[in-house]
């Protein structure tokens, strides 16, 4: 006879009462933990101004030409002062915010793209130095990555989508 038939109905009873307070417990505990998230989420303040950036480029196009190669990098007029795009793949790119994120309420604070360079990005205002991979700093006194949007590539027209 299978075990399930042995079982009283007195034993499923205190089965699932002692099943229903474990579960009460654990609701407890997962509400007391999300509620300390978000008392420690609060705190935190959003450094820089949220600008809703939506556009397509045409990569055919003579003045995004450049980057049509892996590893090249271009800036273009949107965000909050700008953004920088770099080709990180065959079909992936890395599209960045240009407005550092140490001290936002500097007018002077724009990152551009490092003399010579294409890998990293330095604060004109701070000389703060962020990665153009990730938007991470990898010098200075910033503490906050760049802002970064979402870079979509569609190869069948040469097209990039940027968006937030």
């Amino acid at each position: 006879m299978p075990l399930f038939f042995r079982i009283s109905p007195k034993d499923l009873f205190l089965f699932f009462n002692i099943k229903k307070y474990s579960l009460m417990k654990y609701k407890e505990i997962i509400l007391l933990l999300l509620f300390a998230m978000l008392l420690v989420h609060c705190d935190e303040e959003v450094p820089f101004p949220q600008v809703k950036v939506d556009f397509t480029l045409d990569l055919n196009d003579p003045e995004y030409r450049t980057l049509l190669s892996v590893g090249s990098v271009a800036t273009v007029v949107g965000g909050s002062r700008g953004i920088i795009l770099k080709r990180t793949g065959y079909d992936t790119f890395s599209a960045f915010d240009q407005h550092c994120t140490y001290d936002p309420d500097d007018k002077n604070a724009k990152v551009s793209l490092e003399e010579g360079g294409i890998s990293f990005a330095i604060c004109e205002s701070c000389k703060t130095k962020y990665n153009l991979y990730f938007g991470n700093v990898e010098e200075g006194p910033g503490s906050y990555p760049l802002v970064d949007y979402r870079a979509v590539f569609y190869p069948n027209s040469n097209r990039l989508r940027v968006y937030n």
